[in-house]
């Protein structure tokens, strides 16, 4: 079911309080239910900041029901979908960007989002730790206190996000097309 965008649609979010962004699918080994949990337990986070999810589809009823049993505001979380000039604005606006799933084949999200300077949160568990580095502040997924607790000591510290979005930036030359064609090359001169 799409979601019809209205003119001002990215617009709406601009004069809205600052927000923690999340991606994708919701289901699952992605491990929304303890990222929105530990976000409901955080009354400092709770009051400063709203929760937007990007993509997966709409809440579905049983995720309005998680909210309401959670006492989670309606008003302070909000879906959206679109193409990749939205999901773009949405990680260049977001205060952080988190990323609580089980296990993931790569976790491109992780680069998407350190490639608009987004400051990312992240499962310590899969790849991610040898993906984002030291570009990334890590949990344990299973622990909601843990996710919490990472998240109000990001969220909160102005330079700990700044160095966390440069050193994205950084992160992010180990996977550039030009780095893959040298390594390449080399592989091919050694077989050669």
């Amino acid at each position: 079911m799409a979601v019809k965008k209205d003119k001002n649609y990215r617009e709406r979010f601009i004069n809205i309080r600052p927000f923690i962004l999340y991606v994708g699918n919701r289901k699952r080994y992605k491990n929304f239910i303890n990222a929105i949990k530990a976000y409901s337990i955080s009354d400092k986070i709770r009051s400063n900041f709203d929760f937007v999810c990007f993509g997966g589809g709409i809440f579905s009823k049983s995720e309005k029901d998680l909210f309401k049993e959670l006492n989670i505001d309606r008003s302070k979380i909000h879906f959206f979908e679109g193409d990749n000039q939205d999901l773009n604005f949405f990680y260049h606006k977001a205060r952080l960007f988190i990323f609580p799933s089980l296990y993931e084949g790569f976790g491109l999200p992780l680069l998407e989002a350190m490639n608009m300077q987004c400051p990312v949160i992240c499962s310590n568990s899969s790849c991610f730790p040898e993906i984002a580095n030291d570009a990334a502040i890590f949990f344990d997924p299973k622990d909601i206190d843990s996710i919490k607790s990472q998240m109000e000591k990001t969220i909160f510290d102005n330079e700990l996000l700044l160095d966390l979005k440069n050193k994205g930036v950084q992160n992010l030359n180990k996977y550039s097309w030009e780095k893959c064609s040298n390594e390449t090359e080399k592989v091919y001169e050694k077989i050669i």
